[in-house]
C-alpha cells in the first residue's frame, strides 16, 4: 500500500482570466502535479492534465513564469498575473446544473483514525467554485434553485476520505489485494510516460519535471462511494492522483490498555450510495438488488504500539445492514405507529434477492450468515409473556 506522504494532500487554486491552475502536492511538498482547466468555455468542461511530477522549485518557477505572462501590462510590476482562489485538501468533483461548471473543494478537515499508518480524516468544509469567467458566462434564471439543491447535501456531515487507505473497502481487501501493484505501478508509470505531453504550450511555457505515480493504486468499491459521478467527468482525463473517493457513514477510533498493551479499535461504518434514502421512505430493494438502508460496518482492532501494516497485528469484523431484499413499502401518510407492509410488485422467483447475495457472495464469499431482525407476532408474544 502507499505511504500518505506520496499522496496528494493538499490543493492550491490560482487563475487568469482564462484558465485555473490546479497545483497538488504531498505532505512533505517534494512532489507536485498540476492542472490546467479552461475558463473560456461557457458550459464545456476543459480539463488538462500533462501527468508530470514536478519538484518544489520547478513549480515556483513555473507559477511565475504564469504571472509574468498574465501581467494586464507588460513591465508593471504591481500587477499580478495570477490571483491565489483557494487553498484547499482535495477535490470532490466537478458539476453543472444549467449553466457552466462548478468545482468543488475540502477547504476543512480533521483526522479521525489511524490504521496502518493511514490517516482518514473527516470533510468539514467545502467551497464551490464557478469555473467559466463573467465575460463568457450565460445566466439562467432557475440555475440559483438548482445550485441551493446541491447545497442541501451538507458535505460537512458525515463524510470521511483518505488519501492513501481505500475506505471503500474492508481491510482484509486492503492488506490482500493491494500487495500486488507493483507490476501495475510499473506499467501506470510507462504509460504515463508516454501519453503526457506539455499542457503549457498554449501559455509559451515549457513544462519540466519527470513522470511518477502515487496514490491509492486500487479501484474502489462504488457502492460505498458519494462521489462518484462528480469525478467520472474528469476520471479519463486526469492523472488519478487527483481522483478522491469520499464515503458517507461513521468512523471513530478509541485507544485502550488491555494487560497494559495499547490497543486501537476503530469503527468504520460505509452507507451504501445505491438505493439511499431515509427509513420509511426507501424500503426494500430496486430491480437491481441493492436494498434500501444498506450500512456496511467493520470493526478493526490493532496493536496500537506498530503503526504498520507489515509489522502490526491486525483484526478486521465486518457485518451488513440494509432492508430485506423484495418489493416492498410502507404508507406513511397516515398517523400510525407500525405503518402496514405493502407487497408492491410480485416476485415469484426471488429474482432481487437472488440479485442482492449475488453481490454478497461476490464480495464476501461463502457462507452467508442472515439474520433476521423482522419481529414476528410470536416473538412479540413470547417476549411480551
Amino acid at each position: 500500500m502507499v505511504v500518505e506522504t506520496d499522496c496528494i494532500s493538499s490543493v492550491e487554486s490560482v487563475c487568469t482570466l482564462k484558465r485555473y491552475f490546479l497545483v497538488g502536492s504531498n505532505h512533505a511538498e517534494t512532489k507536485y502535479r498540476v492542472l490546467k482547466i479552461d475558463r473560456t468555455e461557457p458550459k464545456d468542461l476543459v480539463v488538462i492534465d500533462d501527468r508530470h511530477v514536478y519538484t518544489q522549485q520547478e513549480v515556483r518557477e513555473l507559477l511565475g513564469r504564469l504571472d509574468l505572462g498574465n501581467r494586464t501590462k507588460i513591465g508593471q510590476k504591481g500587477t499580478s498575473g495570477l490571483s491565489r482562489a483557494v487553498t484547499a485538501f482535495g477535490i470532490v468533483g466537478f458539476v453543472r446544473f444549467l449553466e457552466g461548471y462548478y468545482i468543488v473543494l475540502i477547504t476543512k478537515r480533521r483526522k479521525m483514525a489511524d490504521i496502518g499508518g493511514h490517516a482518514i480524516y473527516k470533510i468539514e468544509d467545502t467551497n464551490m467554485i464557478y469555473i467559466p469567467n463573467d465575460s463568457v458566462r450565460v445566466t439562467h434564471p432557475d440555475e440559483a434553485r438548482y445550485l441551493r439543491i446541491f447545497q442541501n447535501v451538507d458535505l460537512s456531515s458525515n463524510f470521511y476520505f483518505s488519501y492513501s487507505y481505500d475506505l471503500s473497502h474492508s481491510l482484509q481487501y486492503n492488506l490482500t489485494v493491494l500487495r500486488v501493484p507493483l507490476e501495475i505501478l510499473g506499467t501506470e508509470t510507462a504509460r504515463t510516460r508516454q501519453e503526457s505531453f506539455d499542457i503549457f504550450e498554449d501559455e509559451g511555457l515549457a513544462a519540466q519535471g519527470g513522470n511518477g505515480v502515487f496514490g491509492i493504486c486500487s479501484e474502489p468499491y462504488r457502492k460505498y462511494v458519494w462521489n462518484g459521478k462528480l469525478l467520472d467527468v474528469v476520471k479519463t482525463a486526469v492523472h488519478r492522483d487527483w481522483l478522491l473517493y469520499i464515503i458517507h457513514g461513521f468512523c471513530g477510533q478509541s485507544k485502550l490498555l488491555i494487560y497494559g498493551r495499547p490497543v486501537y479499535v476503530t469503527l468504520i461504518a460505509r452507507r451504501s450510495s445505491k438505493f439511499a434514502g431515509t427509513r420509511f421512505l426507501k424500503r426494500g430493494a430496486n430491480c437491481e438488488g441493492d436494498v434500501a438502508n444498506e450500512v456496511e460496518t467493520e470493526q478493526i482492532l490493532c496493536d496500537a504500539s506498530v503503526m504498520s501494516f507489515s509489522a502490526g497485528s491486525y483484526s478486521s469484523y465486518v457485518q451488513v445492514r440494509g432492508s430485506v431484499p423484495l418489493y416492498w413499502s410502507q404508507d406513511i401518510s397516515t398517523m400510525m405507529p407500525k405503518p402496514p407492509i405493502t407487497l408492491d410488485q410480485a416476485d415469484p422467483f426471488a429474482r432481487v434477492a437472488a440479485l442482492h447475495f449475488d453481490q454478497m457472495l461476490q464480495r464476501f464469499g461463502s457462507p452467508i450468515i442472515i439474520l433476521n431482525l423482522v419481529k414476528s407476532q410470536m416473538t412479540f408474544r413470547l417476549f411480551y409473556n
